[in-house]
Protein backbone atom coordinates (compact mmCIF):
# COMPACT_ATOMS: atom_id res chain seq x y z
CA UNK A 1 0.00 0.00 0.00
CA UNK A 2 2.66 2.50 1.04
CA UNK A 3 4.72 1.75 -2.05
CA UNK A 4 1.73 2.87 -4.14
CA UNK A 5 1.60 6.18 -2.25
CA UNK A 6 5.33 6.78 -2.66
CA UNK A 7 5.22 5.75 -6.34
CA UNK A 8 2.76 8.53 -7.02
CA UNK A 9 5.48 11.02 -6.14
CA UNK A 10 8.55 9.20 -7.47
CA UNK A 11 7.02 8.51 -10.89
CA UNK A 12 6.18 12.20 -11.37
CA UNK A 13 9.59 13.32 -10.12
CA UNK A 14 11.40 10.88 -12.43
CA UNK A 15 9.13 11.65 -15.38
CA UNK A 16 7.54 15.11 -15.16
CA UNK A 17 5.94 14.39 -18.53
CA UNK A 18 3.46 12.25 -16.58
CA UNK A 19 1.75 15.54 -15.73
CA UNK A 20 0.77 15.98 -19.39
CA UNK A 21 -2.24 13.60 -19.40
CA UNK A 22 -3.50 15.22 -16.18
CA UNK A 23 -3.09 18.63 -17.83
CA UNK A 24 -5.26 17.58 -20.78
CA UNK A 25 -7.79 16.02 -18.41
CA UNK A 26 -7.95 19.14 -16.26
CA UNK A 27 -8.32 21.31 -19.37
CA UNK A 28 -11.13 19.12 -20.72
CA UNK A 29 -12.94 19.19 -17.37
CA UNK A 30 -12.58 22.96 -17.23
CA UNK A 31 -14.15 23.29 -20.68
CA UNK A 32 -17.05 21.03 -19.65
CA UNK A 33 -17.56 23.08 -16.48
CA UNK A 34 -17.52 26.38 -18.38
CA UNK A 35 -20.11 25.09 -20.86
CA UNK A 36 -22.42 23.86 -18.07
CA UNK A 37 -21.80 26.47 -15.36
CA UNK A 38 -25.00 28.39 -16.15
CA UNK A 39 -27.11 25.30 -15.45
CA UNK A 40 -25.37 24.72 -12.11
CA UNK A 41 -25.88 28.38 -11.22
CA UNK A 42 -29.55 28.36 -12.27
CA UNK A 43 -30.41 25.44 -10.00
CA UNK A 44 -28.24 26.42 -7.03
CA UNK A 45 -29.29 30.09 -7.14
CA UNK A 46 -32.98 29.37 -7.69
CA UNK A 47 -33.25 26.51 -5.19
CA UNK A 48 -30.86 27.52 -2.40
CA UNK A 49 -30.97 31.32 -2.52
CA UNK A 50 -34.39 32.17 -3.95
CA UNK A 51 -36.03 29.03 -2.54
CA UNK A 52 -37.81 28.31 -5.81
CA UNK A 53 -38.52 24.63 -5.18
CA UNK A 54 -41.76 22.91 -6.19
CA UNK A 55 -44.35 22.51 -3.45
CA UNK A 56 -45.01 18.78 -3.76
CA UNK A 57 -44.89 15.51 -1.88
CA UNK A 58 -41.68 13.50 -1.74
CA UNK A 59 -42.99 10.98 -4.25
CA UNK A 60 -43.82 13.78 -6.72
CA UNK A 61 -40.70 15.85 -6.05
CA UNK A 62 -38.39 14.29 -8.72
CA UNK A 63 -41.04 14.78 -11.42
CA UNK A 64 -41.72 18.37 -10.42
CA UNK A 65 -38.00 19.17 -10.19
CA UNK A 66 -37.56 17.87 -13.71
CA UNK A 67 -40.56 19.90 -14.85
CA UNK A 68 -39.02 23.04 -13.29
CA UNK A 69 -35.37 22.50 -14.22
CA UNK A 70 -35.47 19.77 -16.88
CA UNK A 71 -33.06 21.37 -19.35
CA UNK A 72 -30.55 22.35 -16.65
CA UNK A 73 -30.70 18.88 -15.09
CA UNK A 74 -30.05 17.24 -18.46
CA UNK A 75 -27.06 19.53 -19.09
CA UNK A 76 -25.66 18.83 -15.61
CA UNK A 77 -26.18 15.11 -16.14
CA UNK A 78 -24.35 15.17 -19.47
CA UNK A 79 -21.55 17.26 -17.97
CA UNK A 80 -21.17 14.80 -15.08
CA UNK A 81 -21.16 11.87 -17.51
CA UNK A 82 -18.45 13.47 -19.66
CA UNK A 83 -16.35 14.38 -16.61
CA UNK A 84 -16.61 10.81 -15.36
CA UNK A 85 -15.62 9.52 -18.79
CA UNK A 86 -12.58 11.81 -18.81
CA UNK A 87 -11.54 10.34 -15.46
CA UNK A 88 -11.80 6.78 -16.82
CA UNK A 89 -9.89 7.80 -19.95
CA UNK A 90 -7.03 9.09 -17.80
CA UNK A 91 -6.88 5.75 -15.98
CA UNK A 92 -6.43 4.03 -19.34
CA UNK A 93 -3.71 6.53 -20.32
CA UNK A 94 -1.73 6.16 -17.11
CA UNK A 95 -2.13 2.39 -17.18
CA UNK A 96 -0.48 2.28 -20.61
CA UNK A 97 2.42 4.33 -19.22
CA UNK A 98 2.89 2.41 -15.99
CA UNK A 99 2.82 -1.05 -17.58
CA UNK A 100 5.46 0.05 -20.08
CA UNK A 101 3.23 -0.22 -23.11
CA UNK A 102 3.80 3.45 -23.94
CA UNK A 103 6.93 5.48 -23.19
CA UNK A 104 5.68 8.92 -24.23
CA UNK A 105 2.88 10.60 -22.29
CA UNK A 106 1.59 12.36 -25.41
CA UNK A 107 1.62 9.11 -27.38
CA UNK A 108 -0.27 7.45 -24.54
CA UNK A 109 -2.97 10.13 -24.71
CA UNK A 110 -3.29 9.75 -28.48
CA UNK A 111 -3.08 5.96 -28.68
CA UNK A 112 -5.74 5.54 -25.99
CA UNK A 113 -8.31 7.16 -28.28
CA UNK A 114 -9.28 3.78 -29.84
CA UNK A 115 -10.27 2.72 -26.31
CA UNK A 116 -13.01 5.36 -26.31
CA UNK A 117 -15.67 2.68 -26.80
CA UNK A 118 -14.59 0.79 -23.65
CA UNK A 119 -14.45 4.08 -21.74
CA UNK A 120 -17.96 5.01 -22.90
CA UNK A 121 -19.41 1.58 -22.06
CA UNK A 122 -17.94 1.63 -18.55
CA UNK A 123 -19.14 5.20 -17.94
CA UNK A 124 -22.59 4.31 -19.29
CA UNK A 125 -22.79 1.15 -17.15
CA UNK A 126 -21.83 3.03 -13.98
CA UNK A 127 -24.27 5.84 -14.77
CA UNK A 128 -27.22 3.49 -15.31
CA UNK A 129 -26.29 1.41 -12.25
CA UNK A 130 -26.01 4.60 -10.19
CA UNK A 131 -29.39 5.89 -11.36
CA UNK A 132 -31.10 2.58 -10.57
CA UNK A 133 -29.36 2.40 -7.21
CA UNK A 134 -30.39 5.98 -6.41
CA UNK A 135 -33.99 5.33 -7.46
CA UNK A 136 -34.32 2.33 -5.12
CA UNK A 137 -32.66 4.26 -2.27
CA UNK A 138 -34.99 7.23 -2.76
CA UNK A 139 -38.10 5.03 -2.87
CA UNK A 140 -37.06 3.30 0.37
CA UNK A 141 -36.48 6.72 1.93
CA UNK A 142 -39.91 7.98 0.83
CA UNK A 143 -41.68 4.84 2.07
CA UNK A 144 -39.88 5.05 5.44
CA UNK A 145 -41.27 8.58 5.93
CA UNK A 146 -44.74 8.24 4.43
CA UNK A 147 -45.96 4.79 5.48
CA UNK A 148 -45.78 4.66 9.26
CA UNK A 149 -46.33 0.90 9.57
CA UNK A 150 -43.38 0.15 7.29
CA UNK A 151 -41.22 3.02 8.51
CA UNK A 152 -38.71 1.12 10.63
CA UNK A 153 -38.53 -1.83 8.24
CA UNK A 154 -37.91 0.31 5.16
CA UNK A 155 -35.42 2.48 7.06
CA UNK A 156 -33.41 -0.63 7.93
CA UNK A 157 -33.71 -1.80 4.34
CA UNK A 158 -32.43 1.60 3.19
CA UNK A 159 -29.40 1.30 5.49
CA UNK A 160 -28.76 -2.22 4.18
CA UNK A 161 -29.09 -0.92 0.61
CA UNK A 162 -26.53 1.80 1.34
CA UNK A 163 -24.08 -0.77 2.72
CA UNK A 164 -24.59 -2.94 -0.36
CA UNK A 165 -23.85 0.07 -2.58
CA UNK A 166 -20.66 0.90 -0.69
CA UNK A 167 -19.46 -2.71 -0.86
CA UNK A 168 -20.22 -2.90 -4.58
CA UNK A 169 -18.25 0.30 -5.17
CA UNK A 170 -15.26 -1.01 -3.21
CA UNK A 171 -15.29 -4.33 -5.05
CA UNK A 172 -15.61 -2.80 -8.51
CA UNK A 173 -13.62 0.43 -8.09
CA UNK A 174 -10.60 -0.97 -9.93
CA UNK A 175 -12.57 -2.17 -12.96
CA UNK A 176 -11.14 0.52 -15.30
CA UNK A 177 -7.61 -0.48 -14.23
CA UNK A 178 -8.31 -4.14 -15.01
CA UNK A 179 -9.78 -3.20 -18.38
CA UNK A 180 -6.77 -1.05 -19.23
CA UNK A 181 -3.95 -3.29 -17.96
CA UNK A 182 -5.37 -6.66 -18.98
CA UNK A 183 -7.08 -5.46 -22.17
CA UNK A 184 -10.39 -6.87 -20.92
CA UNK A 185 -13.93 -6.05 -21.95
CA UNK A 186 -16.40 -4.70 -19.40
CA UNK A 187 -18.04 -7.94 -18.24
CA UNK A 188 -14.81 -9.96 -17.70
CA UNK A 189 -13.22 -6.95 -15.98
CA UNK A 190 -16.16 -6.63 -13.57
CA UNK A 191 -15.86 -10.31 -12.71
CA UNK A 192 -12.07 -10.11 -12.35
CA UNK A 193 -12.09 -7.10 -10.02
CA UNK A 194 -14.89 -8.61 -7.94
CA UNK A 195 -12.76 -11.71 -7.41
CA UNK A 196 -9.56 -9.70 -6.92
CA UNK A 197 -11.07 -7.55 -4.17
CA UNK A 198 -12.53 -10.46 -2.16
CA UNK A 199 -9.82 -10.57 0.50
CA UNK A 200 -8.76 -6.95 0.15
CA UNK A 201 -11.92 -4.99 1.01
CA UNK A 202 -10.62 -3.45 4.25
CA UNK A 203 -7.29 -2.66 2.62
CA UNK A 204 -9.09 -1.01 -0.30
CA UNK A 205 -11.17 1.12 2.09
CA UNK A 206 -8.05 2.34 3.90
CA UNK A 207 -6.18 2.92 0.65
CA UNK A 208 -8.94 4.91 -1.07
CA UNK A 209 -9.49 7.02 2.04
CA UNK A 210 -5.80 7.85 2.40
CA UNK A 211 -5.40 8.41 -1.34
CA UNK A 212 -8.27 10.90 -1.40
CA UNK A 213 -6.89 12.62 1.69
CA UNK A 214 -3.35 12.90 0.29
CA UNK A 215 -4.59 14.10 -3.11
CA UNK A 216 -6.76 16.72 -1.42
CA UNK A 217 -3.83 17.74 0.76
CA UNK A 218 -1.66 18.23 -2.33
CA UNK A 219 -4.28 20.47 -3.89
CA UNK A 220 -4.69 22.44 -0.65
CA UNK A 221 -0.92 22.86 -0.32
CA UNK A 222 -0.61 24.33 -3.80
CA UNK A 223 -3.67 26.52 -3.17
CA UNK A 224 -2.10 27.81 0.04
CA UNK A 225 1.15 28.61 -1.77
CA UNK A 226 -0.82 30.38 -4.49
CA UNK A 227 -2.55 32.58 -1.93
CA UNK A 228 0.77 33.72 -0.46
CA UNK A 229 2.03 34.89 -3.85
CA UNK A 230 1.55 38.59 -4.41
CA UNK A 231 0.84 38.24 -8.14
CA UNK A 232 -2.72 37.07 -8.76
CA UNK A 233 -2.00 35.48 -12.14
CA UNK A 234 0.91 33.50 -10.71
CA UNK A 235 -1.27 32.35 -7.82
CA UNK A 236 -3.87 31.03 -10.25
CA UNK A 237 -1.17 29.17 -12.21
CA UNK A 238 0.11 27.56 -8.99
CA UNK A 239 -3.44 26.52 -8.11
CA UNK A 240 -3.94 24.94 -11.55
CA UNK A 241 -0.56 23.19 -11.28
CA UNK A 242 -1.69 21.77 -7.94
CA UNK A 243 -4.86 20.40 -9.51
CA UNK A 244 -2.83 18.80 -12.30
CA UNK A 245 -0.28 17.32 -9.88
CA UNK A 246 -3.00 15.94 -7.58
CA UNK A 247 -4.81 14.42 -10.57
CA UNK A 248 -1.66 12.72 -11.86
CA UNK A 249 -0.70 11.54 -8.38
CA UNK A 250 -4.12 10.02 -7.73
CA UNK A 251 -4.16 8.05 -10.98
CA UNK A 252 -0.59 6.78 -10.63
CA UNK A 253 -1.02 5.67 -7.01
CA UNK A 254 -4.41 4.13 -7.83
CA UNK A 255 -2.97 2.00 -10.64
CA UNK A 256 0.18 1.13 -8.68
CA UNK A 257 -1.94 -0.26 -5.84
CA UNK A 258 -3.63 -2.65 -8.25
CA UNK A 259 -0.34 -3.65 -9.86
CA UNK A 260 1.33 -4.25 -6.48
CA UNK A 261 -1.50 -6.49 -5.28
CA UNK A 262 -2.24 -8.27 -8.51
CA UNK A 263 -1.69 -12.03 -8.31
Amino acid sequence: MFSAFSSGFTEIIKKPSYLIPAFFGTLANAIVLILSIDSYFNILYSALILGETPDSTLIELPYHLFAFYGTDLIIIGLASFITFGIGIYLVFVYASLLNGKEKSAINAVIKTIPKAKEVFLLAFFVTIAGLLYGFVAYMLFVISLTIEVLGIVTFLLMLAWMIIGILAFLKLAFTPVAMALDNQKLKPALKATWQWSKKRTIRIVIFLFLLSFISGLIGSLFAGIGETVGIEELGVLILILGMIFANAYYNIAFIKFYLNHKQ
